[in-house]
């Protein structure tokens, strides 16, 4: 069999096997991988399965590197060498990307200045989330972080789009095209963020999660999709629905100075309980680390600890999950999509014709 076929076969059983990926996604796979290395190709297939499976030990995960050493052609001594060479660069923060840690805090610094700055002036609401705020906090970047992830007002994308014009990043709604899909056995399988801004020089890139106010209660609104007997993506939306009170104990309003400029944040308490929950689950020794690191800092505090325990206790989230995405909102989504094209075509026609928005 030719090297292009078998390619094309490895990538088709690796995709129907997790079921997340329509024909056009497959295809885009093969296209990426049809001028790379054997070892190329091996190595990303087997972080791409990594990130499905988690555990190497896994089942279905170990029938997948069978059918991936297939395009081997002696670049590995073996399925194990794959994996080690993945932990070895895990181990010395040398992600995919190829950033050193140095780098990397680097590109953290200057993004957050321009984001922030922008959604400042714009007034969008919004805060920064997960383990990165925590850092900052304390003004010490001392492992690596990929992203910055923005926890938005679903009602301020339009801005966020506006914002960053003519910034490093380029911003990708995908809500109506979600990357995080469900399986056949209704399991929800991983993927970037629906609404995301791509770093345009490397893999760094800011992931949204998107919320909405109302009087008495915050909704956080995640997008998720179906694939339906035709192969089409069936958008579906998962409401967590908090009280203000709650949303109030986990974010914090109070804005935080670093590196020339300020933001708001979720709460260390919040993100702490969050780290604590998923700890022990496969390939977790980042959470582990920044748990331990924290609380040697002592930026958790053990009366708001208690006191965000006995919020959650009493004011327990509502979950909807698996809503079908009605045509109301399917309209106000393309609306808001055709505003944001337009600012990112005029963007286009700036850059083009010398202008800068530095």
């Amino acid at each position: 069999m030719k090297q292009q076929d078998l390619l094309e076969q490895v990538v088709r059983y690796c995709t129907k096997k997790v079921n997340r990926f329509t024909e056009a996604e497959t295809l885009k796979v093969i296209d990426k991988l049809k001028e790379a290395s054997p070892k190329v190709r091996v190595k990303f297939l087997t972080e791409a399965a990594l990130k499905v499976y988690k555990d190497p030990e896994n089942k279905d995960f170990k029938l997948m590197m069978d059918q991936i050493f297939k395009l081997n052609e002696g670049a590995y001594s073996s399925k194990q060498s794959v994996l080690d060479e993945i932990q070895r660069e895990k181990d010395l923060n040398l992600p995919e990307n190829g950033q050193t840690l140095e780098e990397n805090h680097k590109t953290i610094k200057s993004s957050l200045k321009i984001v922030c700055d922008r959604f400042n002036e714009l007034g969008i609401d919004y805060y920064l989330v997960g383990a990165l705020p925590m850092y900052l906090m304390k003004g010490s970047l001392i492992r690596y972080h990929d992203d910055i992830d923005i926890m938005v007002a679903e009602k301020d994308l339009t801005k966020v789009a506006q914002a960053l014009k003519g910034t490093p990043f380029e911003f990708k709604d995908h809500r109506l095209d979600s990357p995080k899909v469900y399986d056949n056995n209704d399991n929800l399988t991983n993927g970037e963020h629906e609404v995301m801004a791509q770093h345009k020089d490397n893999e760094f890139h800011l992931g949204f999660f998107l919320f909405k106010r109302k009087q008495n209660t915050v909704t956080v609104r995640e997008y998720h999709a179906k694939i339906d007997e035709q192969g089409n993506k069936i958008p579906l939306l998962h409401k967590r629905i908090k009280s203000k009170e709650q949303f109030e104990a986990e974010y914090n309003d109070k804005y935080i100075e670093c590196y020339g400029t300020k933001f708001r944040c979720s709460s260390p308490e919040s993100v702490y309980g969050i780290k604590k929950f998923i700890q022990n689950q496969p390939n977790r020794e980042k959470d582990k680390f920044d748990i331990k690191t924290w609380k040697d800092w002592g930026l958790i505090k053990e009366e708001k600890q208690e006191q965000l325990k006995r919020i959650l206790e009493e004011k327990k989230e509502r979950i909807e999950k698996k809503i079908e995405v009605s045509e109301e909102l399917k309209k106000e989504i393309l609306k808001q999509q055709e505003e944001i094209m337009k600012i990112q075509q005029q963007d286009d026609q700036n850059q083009d014709s010398g202008l800068s928005f530095d």
